[in-house]
């Protein structure tokens, strides 16, 4: 029997492109090379190449973070060059990057989820007095402030006074054009996975627990400091 010949997307073109090189090396390292012939593919450069060597390719697997790769972008690619792929579909990819979507949606589903103020653009061009305004009175301090697009906890700021609340705001409009303002709900971080479609298997919960002092943001997650 034949290799089964594996398309490993890496790199790509986000915020988070330095650690989707890292992850994809450690897939490649972890695959078994006798039932795989493996080829890697860099979106940045490659999607051209990509498309003319799809009919020598089997099955793809996205190791991509952030904006291009996991948004659905890239999936909604690879099913227009008619490519299976590992992982979530063109919606449900484009739903879980937006945060603002995915809020809706655990809501509709009777999921709790902290108050929530959503600004865009205008809001603060506008009327930046009266949306902290309304930030102090709806949400209060401390507060979370995120971009909404952006994974890794890129364009995530926890906000313990006034003074660095405009800031944060400023910094999150600088990564994305919708930036959310959530209450700050202390207690553990949780981390679980699924695997499967027909018949998911949920792993074991990890629990998270970042250095004294810090929140799991982009340093803590992938310098190991947990």
């Amino acid at each position: 029997m034949r290799k089964i010949r594996l398309a490993i997307l890496i790199g790509g073109i986000s915020s988070e492109r330095d650690i989707s090189l890292i992850s994809g090396k450690e897939v490649v390292k972890a695959l078994d090379k006798k039932k795989y012939e493996i080829k890697i593919y860099d979106p940045k450069s490659d999607l051209i190449k990509l498309a003319k060597d799809r009919k020598e390719i089997d099955v793809v697997f996205p190791v991509l973070h952030g904006f291009g790769g996991e948004d659905g972008t890239i999936q909604g690619y690879l099913e227009l060059l008619k490519l299976p792929y590992v992982g979530s579909g063109v919606l449900s990819s484009a739903l879980a990057m937006d945060k603002k979507m995915s809020k809706v949606i655990y809501k509709n589903n009777g999921l709790l989820t902290p108050k929530t103020i959503i600004l865009s653009r205008p809001d603060i061009e506008k009327n930046l007095s009266g949306v902290l305004q309304n930030i102090r009175k709806t949400i209060g301090l401390p507060c979370v402030v995120k971009a909404n697009n952006h994974g890794s906890s890129i364009g995530v700021y926890i906000v313990k006074n006034e003074k660095d609340l405009k800031k944060a705001i400023n910094d999150a409009f600088k990564l994305d054009n919708e930036v959310l303002v959530e209450e700050y709900i202390k207690g553990i971080e949780v981390t679980g996975a699924v695997l499967g479609n027909q018949n998911p298997k949920a792993l074991p919960i990890v629990e998270i627990i970042p250095p004294e002092g810090k929140f799991f943001d982009r340093e803590v997650k992938y310098s190991g400091a947990t």
